[in-house]
């Protein structure tokens, strides 16, 4: 055991201030490792519909007469199970297959799982509206008995107006609401460039749905081009400018609104069985560049957990067709483009409009969607009844085939799947592949997050180059659980794709958190996508740099452990941590993770300060840097800086603390802090301190800080390696 007597003087409290503290360089990278990805253990599921020429369901196929392909690679059929409608079916059978109603899931009738169907309203039109209120309404009439449905508008938020349930009399009354229900109108007055930039097949009269266009206005021309007085020309270009940022601002919010409910209601369903499917009626679905990935996402979350999407334009048939006003968008730029007709000095924004025309186009950006999920586009059609009648065809007579991927690991890929029938004259409908990446984990799997997810799940965890994981409780007011994860990853570490000549060099990571409970069930995931860019001649500088992910989840009280996976998506190399977390019990005062402090960033610009904007690390002025590994070289350091939060009454003084130093499970030396200090307006207390290192020996310790006295106390500690 140490003796104590070399301890005697080294413990000096500086409370509530942080002067003085440099950051350590970054470690060296291990060598390069290549990445290996988990095996699978789950069967790859398909739904499979088909039709004959007529479209009508064939359902006498029998397992022999599929073929299966993954990557064009023929796979064995493992089981195979035909489905048609149950006219005697019941809503208590709905309730066995979930193992719901009293009755457990080995007394259900099937292993098949129930039929569960999300009914979604974008924001719609009175007349769309209308439309799609009578196709649910024939939804809601033809239901069988034991199909379970939910109700759900999508806004500003998506708002359930009935939980899925079996019940028709809860469903039409959902759907009247849904009819009646006023939405966020995100529609805009005609702008200038909409009042000048026609198509040839607009009326020079107005009619029902277009304000028609003067004479001798031009179809495709430069809004601006017909001006010639400048000082209206500068007047009407600020017009111009803002219609275009108001247009820009509206295009993103839809966006973000629509795809972020149709990804909720599509996890939703990801752990249950049977035939899942989402019927979404909206005027067409809008996708700027911010939220593709998660377009995307949509696509690959409803292909890992079987879901189904039927999407059906609610505007309906309308006047002037889509495909016809696209087609000639496109045609106008391609001829500008070659100089057929003049570009005017907005063609760059014109190529932006092209991009934005064909995506709002429903049969691109809905049929997409649907094609790729294997369900049914419905549009250019008024008779949605009938469509829902194909959509209720299309559910109930499937066949559900199963095997097991010839490719054995998840290696976070898409795969394609095709399946084929060897009888002529059919039609085969199924989702178009899945990305390969562990099923239960917490939330959606974004696209890009599928490699990461996957080096998550190696027996070995892979360790290509160097990434340090720091988590930690820091309880707030309010917030008792709150907690901060660090991963930190040296640039170094990472692969850049460089050229000299052009002076470019970029790169790009991928950082996956995932946070699982005692038991090891994932209950949170967390990611962020990096794409670093920088002049060639900067190279050794962008590799000096350190890249920071942090969050702040909210946590009960209990122990977790902490997963960080960061993917190099250039070298495509993978490297994960782990560490445990432990969220106290929030009985006052709650006391966080004793921490020791590697330096502090002053926040002195605003920039930075919108960065660190709800960080509970930020103390006075100053964010907090906790060490990435408890390793204190003295050459580099005299003394440590170590702190801990406490939530508190407001103003109240802190309880009195004593600061100790343990090695091998014995405490080696004590010293009396006194209050930590007095919490602010809040309730919330950051105490820092420092303690010399003249006189501690090189060892392995434990810094223990114990606040209170008697059976209230509580006690933190933090390992502490001290290296000469």
């Amino acid at each position: 055991m140490k003796s104590r007597a070399f301890l005697s003087l080294f413990l000096l409290l500086v409370p509530l201030v942080v002067l003085g503290l440099a950051g350590h360089p970054a470690a060296q990278a291990k060598p390069d490792q290549t990445a290996r990805f988990g095996a699978r253990t789950e069967a790859v599921v398909v739904d499979v519909t088909v039709v004959d020429k007529k479209g009508r369901p064939v359902t006498t196929l029998a397992q022999s007469d599929f073929e299966v392909f993954e990557d064009d690679v023929p796979q064995t059929i493992l089981t195979f199970d035909r489905h048609v409608p149950n006219p005697n079916a019941t809503a208590e059978d709905a309730a066995a297959e979930l193992g719901l109603g009293g009755q457990n899931r080995a007394s259900r009738t099937s292993g098949r799982g129930p039929s569960v169907t999300a009914i979604a309203f974008d924001r719609l039109s009175p007349e769309g509206r209308m439309l799609a209120y009578r196709a649910a309404k024939r939804f809601v009439q033809n239901k069988q008995a034991d199909e379970l449905a939910g109700v759900f508008i999508v806004d500003q938020a998506l708002r359930t107006l009935a939980p899925y349930t079996t019940d028709p009399v809860k469903l039409s009354a959902a759907v009247e609401q849904a009819a009646n229900a006023a939405t966020t109108q995100l529609a805009h007055e005609r702008t200038m460039a909409e009042r000048y930039t026609v198509t040839p097949e607009t009326p020079f009269v107005a009619g029902a749905e277009d304000q028609g266009r003067f004479a001798g206005q031009e179809p495709g021309t430069d809004p601006l081009a017909k001006i010639t007085d400048f000082a209206e020309r500068a007047v009407a270009a600020m017009i111009l400018r803002m219609e275009n940022s108001y247009r820009d601002m509206l295009y993103e919010m839809q966006g973000h609104a629509s795809i972020d409910s149709l990804l909720a209601l599509v996890d939703s369903m990801s752990r249950v069985p049977g035939r899942k499917a989402v019927i979404y009626f909206c005027e067409g679905l809008t996708i700027p560049p911010s939220v593709e990935p998660k377009y995307r996402s949509i696509i690959y979350t409803a292909n890992r957990s079987n879901v189904t999407v039927y999407t059906v334009d609610a505007a309906g048939l309308r006047v002037h067709s889509d495909q016809q006003s696209t087609s000639y968008a496109i045609t106008q730029y391609g001829a500008q483009g070659v100089g057929d007709v003049p570009r005017g000095e907005h063609y760059l924004q014109s190529l932006e409009d092209n991009e934005r025309t064909l995506k709002q186009d429903p049969a691109v950006s809905l049929g997409i969607l649907a094609e790729q999920t294997g369900g049914l586009l419905i549009n250019n059609t008024n008779d949605l009844e009938n469509g829902i009648g194909r959509i209720d065809e299309d559910r109930r007579n499937y066949y559900l085939l199963s095997y097991s991927s010839t490719n054995p690991t998840l290696d976070g890929k898409f795969h394609r799947i095709s399946v084929k029938v060897k009888k002529a004259g059919m039609h085969v409908r199924n989702r178009t592949g899945y990305v390969a990446s562990p099923m239960g984990d917490a939330g959606p799997v974004n696209d890009f997050e599928a490699p990461a997810l996957s080096a998550l799940n190696e027996p070995v965890p892979p360790s290509s180059f160097d990434v340090q994981l720091v988590p930690a409780h820091v309880p707030e007011p309010g917030h008792p659980g709150r907690a901060v994860v660090s991963v930190s990853i040296p640039g170094r570490g990472l692969a850049l794709i460089t050229n000299e000549q052009q002076n470019v060099c970029a790169g790009g990571a991928v950082v996956v958190l995932r946070i699982q409970d005692e038991q090891g069930v994932a209950i949170q995931k967390l990611s962020q996508q990096y794409r670093l860019r920088g002049a060639y001649a900067d190279i050794d500088t962008m590799r000096a740099k350190q890249l920071t992910f942090t969050r702040f989840p909210e946590l009960a009280p209990g122990t977790y452990r902490v997963d960080a996976a960061v993917y190099d998506s250039v070298g495509e190399r993978a490297s994960v941590a782990s560490a445990p977390l432990t969220i106290h019990p929030a009985t006052p005062p709650a006391v966080g993770n004793l921490l020791i402090i590697d330096h502090a960033e002053k926040i002195d610009s605003e920039e930075l300060a919108n960065q660190v904007k709800g960080n509970p690390m930020v103390v006075g002025g100053m964010l907090l840097k906790p060490v990435l590994r408890p390793v204190i070289h003295r050459r580099e350091r005299e003394e440590i800086t170590f702190a801990v939060p406490l939530s508190l009454e407001p103003n109240q003084l802190a309880p009195l603390a004593t600061l100790g130093l343990v090695a091998d499970g014995q405490v080696i030396a004590t010293k009396a802090l006194g209050a930590l200090g007095i919490a602010d307006a809040s309730g919330r207390l950051f105490a820092v301190g420092r303690m010399p290192l003249a006189q501690v020996p090189a060892g392995n310790y434990q810094l223990q800080l114990t606040i209170g006295t008697g059976p209230e106390a509580r006690t933190r500690m933090t390992p502490l390696t001290i290296v000469d």
